[in-house]
């Protein structure tokens, strides 16, 4: 019988955790990615408030792919989401540092935090240990995640709810030469912490 093998390559880092103020439109650090030889892509994105104030409208997320392999005539949007403007919403910080790997954190106030939540944990010196968390439960200050966390967390460091996680696509890719994410944040009177990942199909063999 015949076996049909997959190649993929996983979690390219499109745009790692950056910061939007509510002005910026931005394609992030390496967020133009070649995909000549790609067949298909989805994608993983994070957003997470940077105040506990509602937006003023959400912030946007574009996914583009373009025709032309240099210029920027070509692009065509294949997909768009946009974060719920929310509520005033728990602005916290971390009461205590948090290893990597643990399945708790205790914070300095918890009003407004509940199962099933999603947090934004962040950290005061290291961006690449930013991370989203769901909330299992809470206890007083104490707040036990549905899975342990991956990254530490310095003590201080902010910690705020509402954050939104999205899978986009698969996106067909194999008449594109190039695919960009664009974090759309102008007009949203807030800034927003965002993260963007992608998984591509690059071969199908059937063996």
């Amino acid at each position: 019988m015949a076996t049909t093998n997959l190649t993929k390559t996983i979690a390219t880092v499109v745009t790692d955790w950056a910061t939007a103020i509510a002005a910026d439109a931005q394609e992030g650090h390496t967020a133009i990615q070649t995909v000549t030889n790609k067949l298909a892509a989805s994608f993983g994105i994070a957003l997470a408030r940077s105040t506990g104030s509602a937006y003023t409208v959400g912030p946007k997320v574009r996914i583009e792919a373009s025709y032309h392999g240099s210029d920027n005539q070509g692009w065509r949007q294949l997909d768009a989401i946009q974060m719920a403007v929310g509520a005033s919403i728990a602005n916290t910080t971390l009461n205590g540092a948090v290893s990597a790997a643990a399945t708790s954190c205790v914070v300095t106030s918890a009003t407004n935090i509940a199962a099933g939540d999603i947090l934004f944990l962040g950290h005061t010196a290291t961006v690449a240990n930013y991370e989203i968390v769901r909330v299992k439960s809470v206890s007083g200050t104490t707040v036990n995640f549905e899975e342990a966390c991956v990254n530490a967390h310095d003590s201080g460091a902010q910690v705020t709810d509402q954050a939104e996680i999205y899978s986009l696509g698969p996106y067909d890719l194999s008449t594109f030469a190039r695919v960009r994410v664009i974090l759309d944040n102008v007009g949203t009177g807030q800034g927003v912490y965002y993260r963007c990942l992608m998984n591509t199909l690059d071969s199908v063999a059937t063996a």
